[in-house]
């Protein structure tokens, strides 16, 4: 996260910006990576990747800066598929708009300093994939689904403004609702109209235009993903370039053109309410108040010596469950819970047979039967199955279908002993091993 701070404030510096107003910035900037906290990291790459297109369409020409906007694909491919998929597609789509503007010339020299860039921020997986057997297994069967793209996500209702009356969404109210709702239509127009404009603004070769243009590449990627899952966590992802790119609009209106001087601090604080509003719907103290105003009442649980407060269904289903576990004579030290919830583990204070936690997708038989094969080594007295759980409505990724070794396993060698759930849709089958 220090990272993407550091990055934005030297972002604004580059634009003239005293340091004062940078600072604050970085202060906004690093608000808005704790609430919502949905993978930092993802933001951070964000502000990298809109960095380094700074770079390229400043100084074009120049081999470090080549090799290290190559370096940040592969940097951001190593800490995820998607990451590394969005950066690339950014600074593709950059150069080719910067070929466009006839403001580059995508010669040899300049595409191997690229590529040798990608591969040496890459080199950790490469060296993982050529020299560990199993990790080569693993990569290549997600590379395989997602070239097949046999699970792609199913959209969402996006709550544009026009439909906003008929979608909701819990976690947001009153003026937050009306934010989010207003800033998934601004977010993607903004992006549309600096796509469209970006040739020109590349030519004027003017710092504002080009962090303009750095910015829509950067957050074009990640508003599909948002769009996908239609919430503020994933608005969230495709916010910082979009920031970036009202700042440095708001920042050259203002300084060329004579309505600009009123136009561009209306724009910007109209940006930052909507973004205030979205962020304070986040933050944990206004949740709270939000739980506490419902018809259903709050309740307390104890964790480690600390105290919790949520919604009381939550709570009676994390009690029942303590007590379910611990009903079968002497606390267990390892139990198997699937296919989500891998927090039950830390707050059941028991282990995982194996590695993995979280089934959210279809595995090979031979990994199953590896998974299997940890049961047997590591054997469970309890396993709590939600065989009905998926991801996004997918039928195919149910438990019972995406891991179905496993789950006949599950029947062959445990007795089911009742079932606890309806908090959060939750609803476990309780095994008992024979």
């Amino acid at each position: 996260g220090s990272i993407g701070i550091f990055a934005s404030i030297f972002l604004m510096r580059k634009l003239g910006l005293s340091w004062y107003t940078c600072i604050a910035i970085g202060i906004a900037v690093a608000l808005w990576y704790n609430f919502p906290r949905h993978k930092p990291f993802v933001k951070t790459f964000q502000i990298t990747t809109t960095l380094s297109l700074f770079y390229l369409l400043s100084n074009p020409h120049s081999r470090k800066i080549q090799l290290l906007t190559g370096c940040n694909v592969g940097v951001a491919a190593l800490f995820g598929c998607n990451l590394g998929v969005y950066s690339l597609f950014a600074t593709g789509a950059c150069l080719a708009l910067a070929r466009f503007a006839k403001a580059i010339e995508l010669r040899k020299e300049c595409l191997l300093n690229l590529g040798y860039g990608v591969v040496i921020g890459y080199a950790p997986m490469i060296a993982f994939f050529l020299f560990h057997g199993g990790f080569r297994d693993a990569f290549l069967e997600a590379l395989g689904n997602l070239l097949m793209g046999r699970y792609s996500q199913v959209a969402l209702v996006v709550p544009f403004p026009w439909v906003v009356e008929r979608y909701y969404y819990e976690t947001l109210s009153d003026f937050s609702h009306i934010a989010h709702s207003f800033s998934m239509f601004l977010v993607p127009l903004s992006y549309g109209i600096g796509l469209f404009l970006a040739p020109a603004l590349i030519r004027k070769k003017d710092p504002c235009l080009i962090l303009a243009t750095a910015s829509v590449c950067a957050g074009i990627p990640y508003f599909h993903h948002c769009l996908a899952r239609a919430d503020v966590d994933h608005l969230a992802q495709a916010l910082f370039p979009f920031l970036f790119l009202v700042v440095a609009a708001g920042l050259y209106s203002m300084n060329y053109r004579k309505i600009g001087k009123f136009l561009a601090p209306c724009a910007i604080g109209i940006i930052a309410i909507l973004t205030f509003f979205i962020y304070l719907a986040n933050v944990p103290l206004f949740k709270l108040q939000r739980l506490s105003s419902k018809s259903a009442p709050l309740a307390a649980i104890e964790i480690d010596g600390n105290e919790f407060v949520d919604d009381s269904k939550k709570i009676t289903f994390l009690k029942a469950l303590s007590e379910e576990v611990n009903s079968h004579g002497t606390s267990p030290e390892t139990i198997f819970i699937a296919p989500h919830y891998p927090f039950l583990y830390s707050f059941l204070k028991v282990k995982a047979p194996w590695k993995e936690t979280f089934f959210l997708w279809e595995r090979m038989p031979e990994w199953q039967r590896k998974h299997i094969e940890a049961i047997e080594a590591n054997p469970p007295e309890i396993a709590l199955i939600d065989p009905e759980a998926t991801y996004d409505n997918l039928p195919g990724l149910k438990f019972k279908n995406a891991n179905g070794l496993v789950w006949h396993y599950i029947l062959s060698n445990f007795e089911q002993n009742g079932t606890i759930g309806q908090a959060n849709n939750i609803h476990f089958q309780v095994f008992i091993r024979k």
